[in-house]
């Protein structure tokens, strides 16, 4: 069932405002807080966002010097839930590392350490697609794209000391030819996968066993459109292909022996997608978040078994400020309660702006889209800032109509009950 959809943070040339990629950028902390690296765009770079009402509003929690426009990032939370760590390429094309420090009480980040140079610049072209990984023994391990596309190379550095120092010798995978990769831990394995637009391998960091998982590639030009999430001791890969007609397909490392499963084609799939991000949750249910090509639907599928088989959670529909086709959407690798997406809208058609759409998906409860007026109605936390976007968007194309926000003490919505005279006026809006 959808809980809410809400739109903001608006950023001038914000193209990179959120992608749907392989890296993680939603993550919870110990307290239920639910942070998001978001590139709001020319003027302001890397921000994390934080809600603490289930998503139904987001305030500014701290922003990443020295980085520009096209930068982006990876989080992994600690297991203390009130640690992350994070890598991201600075508007020099460094990749940096830094960690940070939650407060519960405080309601905010503070910087453990200042960012240090995990995998320095090249000379060829910039570097991009950051991602690190802690692996049992306490080692970081942070790779990259050396972004020179005609022999791209995966650039991987380490350090010993909790990210203050790293290999002054970086490894580069230049004898695959990959365009993107990710490193991914288990309690017992840390590896790395490689996606090129022909394949995507893994590299097991312990043996050095290199296996083929997928002989299709991933999807566009930096074959990054592909998601992971880990279970216990396994591994779960959904990837867009790279091929005439793109498609879903998903893969499964059993932690038992060590091996990728064959491909396994997910029900309820569109006929093509560009996109698509895999989440878990405490239960272990996996959900994969697609989009349709061309118009602007994404899809919510969850599986109970291990992704054998998967089910229609919900449909997510953003009126027309989401650009068709281009459904840029991120979803955490994992979650508690419910499941938060963002997607890049525009205001209108070729504008300079970038905002995001946060949709909250409750996948304890079945529904439909319908649902979202309902609870909006029934939960009083989440109603007011439902209630005066439909408000404002009734106003929207009536000339110098006053705003609502101007006419209506937003507080009264907080007492209000249904059955009287302003509910009755929402309740005949058509929805």
């Amino acid at each position: 069932m959808l809980l809410s959809q809400w739109v903001g943070f608006w950023g001038w040339n914000a193209n990179a405002i959120t992608v749907s990629r392989m890296q993680d950028k939603i993550v919870e902390t110990a307290d239920g807080a639910i942070h998001v690296l978001l590139n709001e765009g020319q003027f302001k770079g890397l921000t994390l966002r934080t809600s603490y009402d289930n998503g139904a509003t987001w305030v500014e929690t701290y922003e990443f010097d020295q980085t520009g426009r096209f930068s982006t990032g990876h989080l992994e939370i600690m297991a203390d839930g009130d640690t992350l760590t994070v890598s991201f390429q600075d508007d020099k094309g460094e990749i940096r590392f830094q960690t940070l420090d939650y407060d519960p009480s405080a309601q905010n980040w503070s910087a453990i350490m200042e960012p240090s140079t995990a995998i320095a610049g090249v000379a060829s072209g910039r570097i991009s697609l950051p991602n690190h990984t802690m692996d049992a023994e306490g080692t970081l391990y942070a790779v990259a794209l050396e972004a020179n596309l005609f022999a791209p190379k995966i650039a991987l550095s380490t350090s010993t000391d909790g990210g203050l120092t790293w290999s002054t010798e970086v490894t580069r995978f230049g004898e695959y030819e990959a365009a993107s990769a990710r490193l991914v831990t288990t309690p017992e394995v840390t590896g790395v996968l490689l996606a090129t637009d022909t394949n995507i391998s893994w590299l097991d960091g312990a043996t050095g066993a290199f296996v083929e998982v997928s002989d299709l590639g991933s999807y566009q030009l930096l074959a990054s459109h592909y998601s992971v999430t880990v279970v216990g001791n396994d591994i779960y890969l959904a990837n867009v292909t790279e091929e005439e007609t793109p498609q879903v397909e998903f893969f499964v490392f059993d932690g038992d022996t060590q091996t990728w499963s064959e491909r396994i084609s997910p029900q309820n799939t569109f006929d093509s997608e560009a996109y698509v991000q895999l989440s878990s949750n405490a239960e272990g249910h996996l959900y994969m978040t697609i989009d349709e090509i061309g118009t602007g639907l994404v899809r919510v599928l969850e599986s109970v078994d291990g992704g054998q088989n998967w089910e229609i959670e919900t449909d997510i529909v953003v009126e027309s400020r989401v650009e068709a086709g281009f459904t840029r959407m991120v979803a955490p690798e994992y979650f508690t309660e419910d499941l938060v997406i963002f997607q890049m809208v525009l205001p209108y058609e070729e504008s300079s702006r970038r905002g995001v759409s946060v949709t909250v998906v409750d996948v304890d409860d079945d529904g439909s889209a319908d649902d979202v007026a309902r609870f909006a109605r029934e939960d009083p936390g989440l109603r007011r800032a439902w209630i005066m976007d439909r408000l404002n968007e009734r106003n929207a194309d009536e000339d110098d109509a006053p705003s609502w926000r101007d006419r209506i003490d937003a507080d009264r919505w907080a007492d209000w009950e249904p059955g009287s005279g302003l509910a009755a006026m929402v309740d005949s809006f058509d929805l």
